[in-house]
C-alpha cells in the first residue's frame, strides 16, 4: 500500500502516494486504520488515483464502511479528487453531504486539503 507520513505545520497526517490502489476491500480499510496506529496520526489524505473505482460505487458498501470507520475510530480523511471524473450522481450527494462533516471531506486541490486536515 502506498503510504507516507507527512508533517506540517506541527501536524502529522498519511497520504497516499504513487499508482498503488487502495479501498479495494475492507480489509485494506482495516489496514489503513491500522497505519493510523502504526503513524500516530488519525488523519489522512487520499488521492483520486489511488482510490478504486469501486469505491465511487455505492452499491459495493465500501465508502460507506471507510466513513463509519472514520466516525468509529475518530479519523478524519481528506478526499483530493477531479469532481468532474465522478459519474455518478447518488455519490455527488454523498461528497455533498460528507463536505458538511468534521471527519471527511472532498476537495479539488492538495492545499485546501491540507489546511482543513491540519485546523
Amino acid at each position: 500500500m502506498g503510504l507516507i507520513k507527512i508533517s506540517l505545520d506541527n501536524s502529522a497526517y498519511i497520504e497516499s502516494f504513487g499508482d498503488a490502489i487502495i479501498f479495494n476491500s475492507e480489509r485494506e480499510i482495516l489496514d489503513l486504520i491500522g497505519s493510523s496506529s502504526e503513524h500516530d496520526t488519525p488523519l489522512f489524505l487520499f488521492h483520486g488515483k489511488n482510490i478504486s473505482s469501486d469505491f465511487f460505487n455505492l452499491s459495493t458498501g465500501l465508502a460507506g464502511y471507510f466513513f463509519q470507520k472514520c466516525s468509529n475510530y475518530c479519523l478524519r480523511a481528506a478526499f483530493v479528487i477531479n469532481f468532474e471524473d465522478v459519474s455518478s450522481e447518488r455519490f455527488k450527494e454523498l461528497m455533498s453531504e460528507m463536505n458538511n462533516s468534521s471527519q471527511v471531506r472532498f476537495f479539488n486541490d492538495k492545499s485546501a486539503a491540507e489546511k482543513w486536515l491540519v485546523s
